[in-house]
């Protein structure tokens, strides 16, 4: 007798864990989505990339003015592109060449880092910009 009573109760028990489990994992999947939606979609478009070697700021290029930009660091050099209101590196010549496989940046904070030439390369939006542009 008590065995049943036991072996009922646990598989009660399980049916509650499960679904609080599937509601745990339901709250989390929201929570990842709401982040990922923030962190996307609440961004402004850029308006200016800012270059970074070794942590200070060396260039500030207009994403309106389409080019290709030279960035050179004691430690090697860097091709930056704009095009189309984005910037992408398009030629490094570290030994690596992760700065060239990340995608193209055009919202704000969006960045490209090349870690063996110390570059960062930063969207900023137009307001920061033209406020940095004033004050510096």
């Amino acid at each position: 007798g008590v065995e049943s009573m036991t072996g009922e109760g646990s598989t009660e028990e399980k049916r509650k864990k499960r679904r609080h489990d599937l509601f745990l994992i339901g709250v989390l999947l929201l929570l990842a989505l709401g982040l990922w939606f923030l962190s996307h979609c609440g961004r402004k478009p850029g308006a200016w990339v800012e270059v970074y070697v070794d942590g200070e700021r060396k260039q500030r290029i207009s994403l309106e003015e389409e080019g290709n930009y030279t960035i050179e660091t004691p430690w090697g050099t860097n091709q930056l592109q704009v095009r189309d209101h984005c910037a992408k590196m398009v030629k490094a010549d570290c030994k690596d060449k992760l700065c060239m496989h990340q995608k193209a940046i055009e919202r704000e904070k969006e960045t490209i880092v090349c870690l063996p030439h110390k570059v960062v390369v930063e969207i900023c939006a137009g307001e920061e910009g033209q406020l940095d542009g004033i004050t510096n």
